[in-house]
């Protein structure tokens, strides 16, 4: 942070209406490596690359137990493989995953899986899952 790196998105600018429509990497013409269900939701994300020199905002499209995708017209610059701290809240949560890039699509967003999930975060995504699904 501070480095002259950041890149930034300023909320709502430049997504389209329709936000629960993230590609799939299948869709994107490769395999759907997803490990789990993913659902559509709303609520903004901040994303920190590890190693403090990116820092990001976009809009949650959708999550699972396993992962999200975050939508932003930002160029995040990311590479698949690359550690970075989440923060976002979906139905009054808040969340503050780590992740590993796993996609990056250039002006749509990315995928994350989420790593070393401890018993507290597990539990919140459980709920919320849950909540989805009821929801359907």
């Amino acid at each position: 942070m501070g480095s002259g790196n950041e890149l930034e998105e300023t909320p709502g600018a430049g997504l389209e209406s329709e936000q629960s429509g993230s590609v799939s990497q299948e869709e994107d013409g490769g395999a759907d490596r997803r490990q789990s269900e993913r659902y559509p939701v709303e609520g903004w994300a901040e994303i920190m690359v590890m190693d403090g020199m990116m820092f990001l905002r976009g809009q949650i499209a959708d999550i699972g137990s396993a992962g999200c995708y975050i939508a932003t017209r930002a160029d995040m610059g990311l590479k698949p493989g690359v550690h970075v701290t989440m923060i976002f809240r979906v139905r009054g949560v808040e969340f503050r995953p780590e992740g590993i890039t796993r996609v990056v699509q250039p002006g749509k967003g990315a995928g994350f899986s989420f790593v070393r999930v401890n018993s507290k975060l597990r539990a919140q995504l459980d709920a919320l899952i849950d909540v989805l699904n009821q929801s359907r």
